[in-house]
């Protein structure tokens, strides 16, 4: 936040008839709040209301620690907020079963502060930082809380650890140079995006939110999932991970992008005998986006000829589709959100999806897939572990812990090489079925590059998964073979009992 910004919103709320409490901005946890709900971290896309998770309000009160022994209780905090600082301030609890995250309702704010609080802020200027009870201008402090903050006692196994340990070690300069080179034209974009109607009002202070939050803390930190039921992880801050995908590839410049091809599609049809997904993948493997055209063409959607914005659109209503298919959700569910979020390619495009022989035949084998997993009581993971069906975890949770396994053992050899790179070369983002690299020597890259995607293609090749890693540097060579599922050597169930 820009220190006169801070200082303007100081003196309107610290004036005696501003608040009930004319001392209550003196206690530095009640000042880091306003400001944070002026300018949060983290935004409701939906609403423009800011997010406050317990993380958060734990962080500003400096009880980090009681927050992670489950000791920490929000509601105390904002009770005193509404009573010394705003009455008129409201927030909805959180929502486990929805996750959804506590969020504000209602809270006193001059709009003209708001406006400014909420535009992105200059890369460089006289800025402070609102991260903890006592304002936090140093970068490196707050980048150590952040770091000795994620719990190792939810890391489902050693790989996820050493992907933590590496992403979580890196050092700073990379990231802070990208925003310092970038930050700017990112805001121009937002702007621009905002003004052509590409971005939603709520969506333009959502991403301005997370561009200050890169401002003040560049560098991305990931965690376990809490519930240690996947071997992913996730964004701890927000930042690069959790940003638009139009406006990241403006700080991402001069990066590698490396993407692992309909990953989830690919272990998902191996592992459940899906043959006619295999035959298809197998045909098209390493032609990234051949299964979104297939989708395309599916539902009579032009896509060649449909503009960028409508191709976005229609590929996001597929895409979670696809996933949703994979994740379990019901084929029939699946079909109406799809008959009524593709209404504008046609009548009943859900229906014709559904009838694809590809998609029919990923969900038959699901089916399949899961009657076996639950007879048998549980799946072997990625990684060779054992991941019982415990009482009241769904099949369909099981399997895709399976799925995500296996999705980050094909991409372990690439972290392996990335170990072994000392600052040659440095994965800098991770996006669970992919990563971005940046190079010390942008000449040098093709080289690294051949080999990083070399030792995740033979893994793929192993392990026998239709899938390759391809990267923005250079076009995944055709001449690997495309043996058909018959000719593939033969794996141990996944779906066994036995213990490997």
């Amino acid at each position: 936040m820009l220190r006169e910004v801070r200082d303007a919103i100081v003196s309107h709320h610290g004036s005696r008839e501003a608040t009930p409490d004319p001392t209550a901005l003196d206690d530095p946890r009640l000042l880091a709040l306003l400001l944070y709900l002026y300018a949060p971290a983290a935004i409701d896309s939906e609403t423009g209301f800011p997010l406050i998770p317990a993380t958060t309000l734990a962080l500003i009160e400096g009880k980090e620690r009681q927050q992670r022994s489950k000791n920490y209780v929000a509601r105390d905090f904002l009770v005193e907020y509404q009573e010394r600082v705003d009455p008129s301030f409201r927030w909805r609890q959180h929502d486990l079963g929805a996750r959804r995250p506590r969020s504000v309702r209602e809270f006193q704010a001059d709009p003209i502060l708001l406006r400014l609080a909420r535009q992105p802020v200059p890369s460089a200027g006289d800025l402070v930082c609102t991260m903890g009870g006592a304002l936090r201008e140093s970068r490196a402090i707050h980048l150590q809380a952040l770091r000795d903050r994620v719990p190792a006692e939810h890391v489902v196994d050693r790989s996820v650890g050493r992907l933590l340990e590496y992403l979580n070690g890196l050092p700073s300069n990379r990231f802070t140079r990208a925003v310092g080179e970038h930050h700017e034209e990112a805001t121009r974009l937002a702007a621009s995006m905002l003004a052509a109607g590409d971005l939603e009002p709520a969506e333009f202070v959502a991403a301005a939110a997370t561009m200050n939050a890169m401002v003040a803390q560049p560098v991305p930190v990931y965690a376990p999932s809490r519930r240690a039921r996947t071997s992913r992880i996730f964004p701890r801050n927000p930042g690069l991970p959790t940003l638009r995908g139009e406006i990241a590839e403006v700080y991402r410049q001069g990066w590698g992008t490396y993407d692992l091809v309909s990953a989830q599609t690919a272990i998902n049809a191996v592992d459940w005998g899906a043959s006619v997904a295999i035959d298809f993948l197998e045909r098209h493997v390493g032609e990234d986006g051949a299964l979104w055209t297939a989708f395309y063409e599916s539902i009579g959607f032009d896509h060649r000829n449909a503009d960028e914005g409508e191709r976005k659109r229609v590929k996001k209503q597929l895409k979670r589709a696809t996933y949703s298919l994979q994740y379990g959700k019901a084929a029939n569910t699946v079909r109406r959100e799809l008959n009524g979020g593709l209404g504008f390619v046609g009548e009943r495009r859900g229906n014709a999806f559904m009838a694809n022989p590809l998609v029919a035949d990923l969900i038959a084998a699901r089916d399949r897939h899961a009657e076996r997993v639950q007879a048998d009581g549980g799946v072997v993971g990625g990684f060779g572990e054992w991941i019982p069906l415990e009482p009241g975890r769904r099949v369909a949770s099981v399997m895709s812990e399976r799925s995500q396994g296996v999705e980050l053992s094909l991409l372990t050899p690439a972290l392996e090489l990335a170990i072994d790179a000392d600052d040659r070369w440095q994965i800098v983002l991770w996006q669970h079925d992919g990563f971005d690299v940046a190079f010390r020597d942008r000449t040098r890259a093709r080289g690294l590059d051949a080999a990083i995607r070399g030792a995740v293609n033979r893994e793929c090749e192993r392990q026998g998964y239709p899938t390759v890693l391809t990267s923005d540097l250079k076009a995944i060579p055709r001449e690997r073979a495309r043996r058909r599922a018959a000719d593939r050597p033969m794996a141990a169930s996944p779906h066994t009992t036995t213990r490997r």
